[in-house]
């Protein structure tokens, strides 16, 4: 009988008198019989590479190199090599390309600008980053803003009896009249009107004089009440004074007087209508001149002057806030005397109120569109008492919800009671806490296991993702992608056979053939390396010492034989 080893090394599975063998084995024997008809057994020492199929997710921005290729659109790539036992492998590439969003924006704007959520009111450069979570492209937009500003202001006008403002005329004076206009910024200018009324007046002036009469460089010889002169009263306004004029003449004449109420003459009090009372005096040439008295009484007037105004009342100067009766004034009346004028005031007010509004998104108020929360915004119509009713409106802006959500899962993904096996983008409608229609997106990545074994014998060491390992043992390598919720783990069953040396010591005569090398003197240098019985290499060193033949002659006399 005999026996002997056949080494065979092999990628993923050996077929060996019929069996197959993936994982490397120093045990199966084949029994044959040998050329002398005896067993002869031999044993397999099979080592099984491994071929690699790695598989490898990537995300990256705008491109991707990987094996020398450059790749700019996602996909699948495959790479074909053979590794280092000599197996041919495959390596898989999952790509994910993105590609930078990045956006200007210039506007201009009245006081405020609403942008992506937050309100700005101040002009200056504004970015928002809206980089997807897990992306490796930067995505930044950048906000140019002017911020423009409305104004006000109030025109301070004073005119006489009435005013046109704005194609509205005016009797009395207010502080209530507004209008808006666009100013050189292209917002709203709102100009108050502060109006001030002052009102013309009549009156007369009434002279005696002797002969003649001068009044406002004309000469007046006779009695007349007809001549008028306007001068500016102390608001301003045309004030018309009536000339009432009685001319008295030397010698005789008649003192003609008009009086209120009573009139002395000369020491003597008439309380009506008189034309007979004469007095004699000297007149301003010296001489007599007896007058004669014409007395027209006249007498005080009282009257009431009833108003209805609004919040205030301004009478002859003086400003009321509250109904009253017992205001007076005092005037001359048609006929020169006093004529007491009472004022009845009915003062209505001005209300002002608050109408509250929730509404989602936008709220049309008196065909203006409000899109943000406020509570600035003011309207004025007539209450029942006639005067100004402003409302104020305090309006609640909520926003619907269009949030979105980006997630990764291993193998499935329950969101909102649904569960989702594929990548994709999917959402869901529903009515947010605000109660504004609102919509989720989900963009979804379903990743799936990838955990392989790999069983290997080796000399002396083995490197494995980077890591060299002189042990045998079971070792782990973890190859999970970033942000993957699947966790990716290899196992390399790893068996390490050692190479060995050793030393053939020789002494040989003249020469000595060592596997097919003929050495002549002694040497310590020489090796073979062959294979141990672990696969490994065996390195033996020749220790040979060479030892030589020498000749001579043997000079013998012998008889018969020796």
């Amino acid at each position: 009988n005999n026996t002997g080893t056949e080494i065979v090394t092999a990628c993923d599975e050996y077929t060996w008198h019929e069996n197959s063998y993936t994982a490397s084995t120093d045990t199966p024997t084949y029994t044959e019989t040998n050329s002398a008809g005896c067993d002869s057994v031999v044993t397999l020492n099979l080592t099984i590479n491994s071929s690699t199929h790695a598989v490898y997710n990537q995300a990256a921005c705008d491109e991707y190199t990987w094996h020398e290729q450059t790749y700019t659109e996602s996909g699948i790539y495959t790479f074909s090599y053979t590794n280092d036992a000599g197996c041919p492998s495959t390596d898989t590439l999952h790509l994910i390309i993105s590609t930078h969003e990045n956006s200007t924006f210039n506007v201009v704007a009245c006081d405020e600008y609403n942008w992506n959520g937050e309100t700005y009111t101040v002009t200056g450069v504004y970015l928002y980053d809206h980089t997807q979570p897990g992306s490796s492209c930067t995505n930044v937009d950048t906000l140019y803003l002017t911020i423009n500003h409305s104004n006000t202001g109030i025109e301070t006008v004073t005119a006489c009896d009435e005013y046109t403002w704005h194609e509205n005329s005016y009797t009395s004076s207010t502080t209530t009249p507004i209008y808006t206009e666009t100013n050189a910024a292209g917002c709203d200018s709102v100009v108050t009107l502060s109006l001030t009324i002052n009102y013309s007046n009549t009156g007369t002036e009434t002279v005696t004089s002797c002969d003649e009469y001068i009044w406002h460089e004309n000469t007046y010889t006779a009695s007349t009440d007809t001549p008028t002169y306007t001068e500016t009263n102390t608001t301003g306004c045309d004030s018309v004074v009536t000339l009432n004029l009685t001319i008295n003449y030397s010698n005789t004449g008649i003192e003609t007087v008009t009086s209120c109420d009573q009139f002395t003459w000369h020491n003597s009090t008439y309380t009506s209508s008189t034309t007979t009372p004469t007095y004699t005096e000297t007149n301003v040439a010296g001489c007599d001149s007896v007058v004669t008295l014409h007395l027209t009484i006249n007498f005080s007037n009282t009257g009431t002057e009833t108003v209805t105004a609004c919040d205030e009342y301004t009478w002859h100067e003086n400003t009321y806030t509250s109904t009253t009766d017992t205001p007076t004034y005092i005037e001359t009346n048609a006929a020169g005397c006093d004529s007491v004028v009472t004022l009845n005031l009915t003062i209505n007010y001005s209300n002002t109120g608050t109408e509250t509004v929730t509404a989602c998104d936008e709220y049309t108020w008196h065909e203006n569109t409000y899109t943000a929360s406020s509570d600035t915004p003011t309207y004025t119509e007539t209450n029942a008492a006639g005067c100004d009713s402003v409302v104020t409106l305090n309006l609640t802006i909520n926003s619907s919800t269009h949030a979105v959500y980006n997630q990764a899962a291993c193998d499935e993904y329950t969101w909102h009671e649904q569960t989702y096996t594929e990548s994709g983008i999917y959402t869901f409608s529903y009515t947010n806490d605000a109660g504004c229609p609102s919509t989720d997106t989900l963009h979804l990545i379903i990743s799936t296991h990838e955990n392989s074994t790999f069983n290997v014998v080796a000399c002396d060491e083995y490197n494995w993702n980077g890591e060299a390992y002189t042990a045998t043992g079971v070792y782990l390598y973890d190859h999970s992608q970033p942000g993957s919720s699947c966790t990716n783990v290899d196992t390399l069953h790893l068996t390490i056979n050692y190479s060995n040396t050793g030393t053939e010591t020789v002494t040989a005569c003249d020469e000595y053939l060592w596997h097919e090398n003929t050495y002549t003197s002694t040497t310590n240098t020489p090796t073979y390396t062959e294979t141990n019985s672990a696969g490994c290499d065996s390195v033996v060193t020749l220790n040979l010492t060479i030892n030589y033949s020498n000749t001579g002659t043997e000079t013998v006399t012998a008889c018969d034989e020796y």
